[in-house]
């Protein structure tokens, strides 16, 4: 495990983990980044945090050789307070999920705040009865490199909305697991990480919308390209079927609308490839829903 431990205290950058793995049985080394991950999953600190995200980066760089791949992230709560989580290849929130506060000594997870994700297909939860949390100053990491994944994602954050939106508000979610599901099982490229759908409908309240989609900001240090959708009222007017149907083919014009404003900034990332398995994937979803 000395071998181990020595990658781990120096891996600082992405780009040198191919020399720090020089000579090296990478087989067996997999198998000890493993073992060291089932016992970093149950975090109690931040240099606990800090080593499982190395971790998580080296096996998404060697491969993890499993069923299920993880990538460990650090963003903030809507209060600006760190929040920690490990989520799967499918989208799947795992393990442990925590928010963290500042305290004069350090930072601290929040014991009635934290969650122990024991089947994410279920969304089963464990209560934790001896988990302990100890204080410490330092810096998140979060990961910087990405494990294969489906480069397109859909959900919403509001769900406030017409009556006429109602079903297919229900169908989102549906939607965002037969992609994150189908659309992992191909590597495209390494530029982009995925592009982020955020739907938003209008609502009982609110005026007049249009149902369209708005390509906003690239991040190339995050890969995430955001996308804005909007659900008019009026969009519930169609059949279900054809609800389905429209969304799934504007998702498809999405992503065409994102090849063309990252083409330059995604060399090598095979396009063609991802809209060949979309357009497969579309017409599964079309037919299941």
């Amino acid at each position: 495990m000395k071998q181990v431990d020595n990658i781990l205290n120096e891996i600082y950058e992405i780009g040198g983990i191919d020399s720090l793995l020089k000579g090296i049985d990478i087989d067996n080394t997999r198998i000890e980044l493993a073992i060291e991950f089932s016992k970093l999953t149950q975090y109690t600190n931040l240099s606990e945090w800090n080593r499982l995200v190395s971790v998580c980066e080296l096996l998404a760089h060697i491969g993890w050789g499993s069923k299920y791949e993880y990538e460990a992230h650090k963003t903030k709560f809507y209060n600006g307070s760190p929040y920690t989580y490990l989520v799967n290849q499918f989208g799947e929130t795992n393990f442990l999920t925590a928010l963290w506060s500042k305290k004069k000594e350090g930072y601290l997870i929040e014991t009635d705040r934290v969650t122990n994700w024991v089947d994410p297909k279920s969304k089963e939860v464990q209560y934790l009865t001896k988990y302990k949390p100890t204080v410490e100053f330092g810096e998140f990491k979060s990961q910087r490199n990405w494990i294969r994944k489906s480069p397109l994602r859909i959900g919403y954050i509001l769900a406030n909305s017409t009556e006429n939106l109602d079903y297919i508000k229900t169908k989102i979610p549906q939607i965002g697991k037969s992609l994150n599901h189908y659309l992992a099982q191909n590597t495209y490229g390494t530029k982009l990480q995925f592009i982020d759908i955020n739907c938003s409908f209008q609502s009982r309240q609110g005026n007049q919308k249009e149902t369209g989609f708005q390509i906003k900001r690239f991040s190339s240090k995050l890969g995430i390209l955001n996308v804005e959708f909007t659900l008019a009222d009026s969009f519930g007017n169609q059949s279900r079927t054809e609800q389905v149907e429209k969304l799934m083919d504007m998702i498809i014009e999405i992503l065409t609308g994102a090849r063309n404003k990252l083409a330059k900034k995604t060399t090598n990332y095979d396009w063609d490839l991802l809209h060949e398995d979309l357009v497969q994937v579309v017409k599964k979803i079309k037919t299941d829903l």
